[in-house]
């Protein structure tokens, strides 16, 4: 089965995720930037990262409009993101990117980290924006806050990387499966 690994990464997680998995799958990786250059049809199983923001899977809508239409490949994503991994997490980034585009495909979330020297400007702004706000609700009320938002003001105070090999077993379990179908 030939496989490739397609990804957009603007702050390196996902990248570094989707090394891991060419690597371990013994496959092909490449930028979406770069899709242009493969014939998607040569291949068995297409698996496509990109990082979340705001919940939305930075390429996903350009990856879907370069999929070949026939129903012949598998078809994997994954989403790297800051936060951990939780049910409601999973069941937002399906319902924005998934549900939202009609599709249907498989899709694994990987932790990823935060570095704010690698956030854009304009990104750099709005978390700070965002933080400030929550502290002025926080300091009139500290019950007002939840405990996601708690968690996102902790977070987002100091450089981390949770980047592992452990995150992706569970996508590359799923693509070994298919291999012995």
């Amino acid at each position: 089965m030939k496989t490739v690994v397609i990804y957009k990464s603007n702050t390196g997680y996902t990248k570094e995720y989707a090394l891991m998995l060419s690597e371990s799958l013994h496959c092909d990786v490449i930028p979406l930037d770069r899709i242009k250059t493969l014939n998607l049809t040569d291949y068995d199983t297409i698996i496509f990262g990109g990082g979340v923001r705001a919940s939305k899977i930075t390429g996903i809508k350009s990856l879907i409009k370069r999929l070949p239409q026939d129903d012949s490949q598998n078809i994997i994503l994954f989403a790297v993101g800051a936060n951990g991994l939780s049910d409601h997490n999973t069941q937002e980034l399906r319902a924005k990117n998934l549900v939202e585009n009609n599709i249907d495909y498989p899709l694994f979330y990987m932790q990823g980290g935060f570095d704010p020297e690698k956030l854009n400007f304009a990104l750099k702004i709005m978390l700070q924006g965002l933080a400030k706000s929550m502290k002025k609700k926080a300091d009139k009320d500290p019950k007002s806050l939840s405990q996601e938002d708690k968690d996102f003001l902790a977070f987002f105070q100091d450089k981390h990387d949770e980047v592992s090999n452990d995150n992706t077993l569970p996508l590359i379990s799923f693509v070994e499966g298919l291999e012995r179908e």
